[in-house]
């Protein structure tokens, strides 16, 4: 009898100590936090289903995900057809930006770094090609939020925002806001391109 109370007090010990090493979620984590690539996982599969808005008309789309060497692409397909393909740098230290809606980003804008803290910010400069290269340069900013589903289910996530800046052909850049969301160990479950072009997460997996 004495060694079943000895075991079940050194098994609550140890369970104890796993719960309180146990990460907090992003709901939890406030500016300051650590947030690890091993932790995020920013390459892995968002499911094989979303819903892609184009100037407010939503369809659902298949996700087809592919990973050769460094590259990471999302191409969104519907009925046969590629509407989108989005496409990712991944480095064991950087997850990059390359591809937004057929905009090439040379070099990947980097959303995710190592190491790096939640309300960390950074800077980019580079070139965007689309049509023709031209110079950009974007302010990069994380934050703790939320993602919700289709069918209302609710994440925590940590978004990533880049405020791009590039140059028009007059004295005002052109402007553009683009926005994503990582999900631990679901990758980039949301993003956003300007407000033209939106990809939601979908439950159908």
């Amino acid at each position: 009898m004495k060694y079943c109370i000895a075991g079940v007090f050194i098994f609550s010990v140890i369970l104890g100590c796993r719960t309180m090493a146990h990460k907090p979620s992003f709901s939890s984590s406030g500016d300051g936090a650590s947030v690890t690539m091993s932790e995020l996982v920013p390459d892995a599969s968002p499911g094989t289903k979303a819903i892609l808005v184009l100037g407010g008309v939503r369809a659902p789309v298949e996700v087809v995900r592919t990973r050769t060497g460094d590259e990471l692409t999302l191409d969104l397909k519907g009925h046969g057809e590629s509407f989108e393909t989005e496409a990712y740098s991944v480095m064991p230290t950087e997850f990059g930006l390359s591809n937004a809606g057929g905009e090439l980003f040379t070099p990947a804008i980097p959303l995710l770094k190592s190491p790096m803290k939640v309300g960390d910010t950074w800077s980019w400069k580079g070139s965007m090609m689309s049509g023709i290269s031209r110079p950009a340069e974007a302010s990069v900013s994380c934050k703790v939020d939320k993602v919700y589903t289709e069918q209302g289910l609710q994440e925590d996530a940590l978004m990533v925002e880049v405020k791009l800046k590039m140059d028009s052909g007059t004295k005002a850049p052109a402007e553009r806001r683009l926005a994503y969301w990582f999900v631990k160990g679901k990758g980039v479950l949301k993003r956003e391109i300007g407000s033209g072009s939106t990809r939601l997460p979908d439950d159908g997996k």
